[in-house]
């Protein structure tokens, strides 16, 4: 099991780009899918401007959220990913039967509750 955080990059418009971390046996499964890619070196690709650095952030700087229910040790289990804006409108058909934490994707939704975030 890997203990530490990976950086992975997601690319926003023409020429930015959001840095979040990740734990790569978590979220590998569904990198592709949802538009991240491993990137642990930090330094975003000619032409692109890092512009966000957390998950409120990239929220703001227009990363889709989406709920996902997965099914571990019987126990059903979920937890909200951010999604690249390019990705958005393929993520909920692709995520579904991908392996995610060690369990496997059974429904994929928008989140029920509203989060305001003040800047």
């Amino acid at each position: 099991m890997v203990k530490k955080k990976s950086a992975y990059r997601i690319d926003v418009g023409a020429t930015g780009c959001v840095y979040l971390k990740a734990y790569p046996n978590v979220i590998g499964g569904i990198a592709t899918e949802i538009g991240w890619t491993l990137d642990d070196d930090g330094v975003p690709p000619a032409g692109k401007v890092i512009i966000a650095e957390n998950r409120s952030d990239a929220l703001d700087r227009g990363l889709v959220a989406f709920r996902i229910t997965y099914k571990k040790n019987k126990k059903r289990l979920g937890t909200v990913i951010l999604v690249a804006p390019d990705k958005a409108d393929t993520a909920k058909d692709e995520l579904l039967g991908k392996a995610y934490n060690g369990g496997v994707i059974s429904k994929v939704t928008s989140p029920r509750r509203v989060k305001y975030v003040a800047g």
